[in-house]
């Protein structure tokens, strides 16, 4: 009876160190696969950077049209904002900042 008792602790303990190995293979395949799509994503850097610029050139054109009323301006400069508030931070504030008088020219 004890012999039997070590032999299934040994085999339970040899079952468990099989798992935790394939385990182990496992996580370090699915951790080499997504440093790959990290590095495939920086690699593709400067087309979203692109892609990014053209959307904000597409929202700025809106800006330049004639008769636009106070309402139309916070909706563009909110939008601006959005787009900008990931990639330039910066002109992300000054959006806010033109969102920000439109809104109190409104309350006058």
């Amino acid at each position: 009876m004890r012999f039997k008792c070590r032999f299934l602790k040994k085999k339970f303990l040899l079952l468990l160190i099989t798992l935790g190995i394939g385990s182990a293979l496992y996580a370090n395949d699915e951790l080499k696969s997504l440093a790959d799509s990290l590095r495939r994503m920086i690699d593709e850097k400067p087309l979203f950077i692109q892609q990014k610029e053209q959307r904000i050139n597409r929202i700025k054109c809106l800006l330049k049209g004639s008769g636009l009323t106070l309402e139309q301006k916070y909706k563009i400069n909110f939008q601006l904002c959005n787009e900008y508030k990931k990639f330039v931070v910066d002109s992300a504030i000054h959006y806010v900042d033109l969102i920000g008088r439109a809104s109190c020219r409104e309350r006058v």
